[in-house]
């Protein structure tokens, strides 16, 4: 492994909080955290990367209700505040005093899982995605170390991924319509070869032959790129 290969650590500390507008207030109104972003997910449906499986977690430790999401850095020091919706989940009231796990930003965290499942460490979740509003999702797995402590391994999704999905979603929202690849690309006054090619991922299309197809297809342009 090369130094360009070597995994990043960085300090990540998950807490589940009461108050999610005060916890901001302190960390990043008095400490000078910087908001890194905000987003509202269900952590009970995290989609399984590269499908549409929703993985349901597994033990008290995996919300199954929406919860607010914040993350703040600062100088590589990371910390996510979460915050049920639901203030009586069992899930709040085994967390809420906050939990610790180290994380490493990898530069291929599917080639390192591999890696690691073949030397015998064991995987506590699949590969994942977060949907982080405002950035590029993640894709990340955790594993345990030799003592059982939980590592995360964290990879910015790579664009290539994100024109792969680009391109699945487009197929099923064709496919869901019932219509013919030469029907939406007449609709979309584009060629039925380049719509083909940007339906195998091999092409980017694009803004004006993006907002075509969305409009042919009757969708908004950014359920292409969604995560979930």
């Amino acid at each position: 492994m090369n130094g360009n290969d070597r995994p990043i650590a960085f300090h990540h500390v998950s807490c589940v909080v009461a108050d999610l507008d005060r916890s901001v207030a302190f960390y990043s109104g008095l400490l000078g955290l910087e908001v890194r972003s905000r987003t509202r997910c269900d952590m009970g449906q995290l989609r399984i990367a590269g499908t549409d499986i929703e993985w349901t977690g597994s033990g008290a430790d995996w919300s199954t209700e929406p919860v607010d999401v914040v993350l703040l850095e600062l100088g590589g020091i990371r910390i996510e505040l979460a915050q049920p919706l639901d203030p009586e989940s069992v899930v709040f009231d085994r967390l809420r005093p906050g939990g610790f796990h180290v994380a490493l930003r990898v530069p291929d965290v599917r080639e390192l899982r591999q890696k690691l499942e073949t030397a015998g460490v064991r995987f506590v979740t699949p590969l994942l995605v977060f949907p982080e509003e405002g950035r590029r999702p993640w894709v990340w797995c955790r594993c345990e170390d030799p003592d059982g402590y939980e590592v995360e391994l964290v990879e910015e999704m790579p664009v290539s991924y994100q024109l792969e999905r680009m391109a699945e979603r487009l197929r099923e929202a064709r496919a869901q319509r019932g219509l013919t690849l030469k029907e939406v690309a007449a609709q979309s006054s584009i060629s039925a070869g380049h719509l083909s090619q940007v339906e195998r991922g091999e092409t980017v299309p694009s803004v004006p032959t993006l907002l075509a197809i969305s409009s042919a297809l009757g969708v908004s342009p950014d359920y292409f790129f969604r995560t979930n």
